[in-house]
């Protein structure tokens, strides 16, 4: 039960930290200074985007922040809970999404980030050096 909690707590924060740091940075207009996160490069880009975080939502995934669209900008979307099949997870978005999710078998983890024919979104982070080098030697980073 012990170990339950504390995977769970490292994922909470993991998903907070992230969270506020999201929040910090300006979405809009390109030619403005303070702009992080810019416009997609076409209207129907961004609808696009919109258009998968509600069918991720729609189909039981969470969105923890962001994800609204004002135009051709969307503000950085943090989703959690979603699932192999969501185009959200398993397709490349060109968008400012991320979706963040925590394990309990490492190996099912790596299937599971594998599952997609895209690798570019999978990112190892991990306490032990070993388990990381499996991943990146296991990860189908391209195909």
């Amino acid at each position: 039960m012990q170990a339950d909690f504390c995977r769970a707590h490292v994922f909470q924060t993991f998903l907070w930290k992230v969270v506020e740091h999201a929040a910090k940075l300006v979405a809009g207009d390109p030619r403005e200074e303070t702009t992080e996160v810019g416009p997609l490069v076409r209207l129907s880009e961004a609808e696009r985007v919109e258009t998968w975080i509600k069918e991720a939502v729609d189909g039981g995934a969470k969105l923890v922040a962001g994800g609204e669209r004002k135009g051709s900008v969307i503000t950085p979307a943090i989703l959690t809970a979603t699932k192999p099949g969501m185009k959200i997870r398993d397709e490349e978005v060109f968008g400012p999404v991320v979706c963040i999710e925590p394990y309990e078998d490492f190996e099912q983890a790596l299937a599971d980030v594998n599952h997609s024919k895209y690798g570019l979104q999978g990112r190892p982070a991990h306490r032990d050096a070993n388990r990381i080098l499996t991943a990146y030697a296991n990860l189908k980073w391209a195909r």
